[in-house]
């Protein structure tokens, strides 16, 4: 009877890794990247923050370079910071950078997609001897 009962257990247990096995499968499954969808720069983009330093961004692209216009936040309504091109790129990039010159100050710019959504990464260098100290900020914005 004691070796009929542990012929029982084992198939029990068993039983049950062969029941969890699939689970267990699909932990580790490939799950292919959307380049077209996700990582797609192109398009309007509205900041969603409160008080942001840039507003709106327009990308677009053309042969191997994206062209980028930004709008940063000024009263009483923003101010054009106009069109700036990147250097050759993949339509299928997730990242890249920009510099940005106002003549008072140099903003050194990343653009990158996260989770559907545009990240930039400013970083604020000040150049007229104002004093003024160099900062970095993110600001994240939502496609239009």
């Amino acid at each position: 009877m004691n070796s009929y009962l542990s012929i029982i257990l084992l198939t029990m247990v068993f039983w049950k890794v062969n029941i969890e096995s699939p689970k267990m499968e699909k932990i580790g499954a490939f799950q292919p990247i959307n380049i077209s969808g996700e990582t797609d720069f192109e398009g309007i983009w509205v900041n969603e923050g409160s008080d942001p330093m840039v507003t709106k961004c327009e990308i677009s692209f053309k042969t191997d370079h994206f062209i980028v216009q930004m709008w940063g936040s000024c009263d009483p309504q923003d101010c054009d910071w106009g069109e700036n091109v990147t250097n050759d790129m993949n339509r299928g990039a997730t990242k890249f950078d920009l510099l940005w010159d106002s003549g008072f100050a140099e903003r050194n710019v990343t653009y990158e997609i996260i989770d559907g959504k545009l990240k930039l990464m400013i970083k604020v260098h000040y150049k007229d001897n104002s004093g003024r100290t160099d900062f970095a900020i993110y600001e994240y914005f939502e496609k239009q």
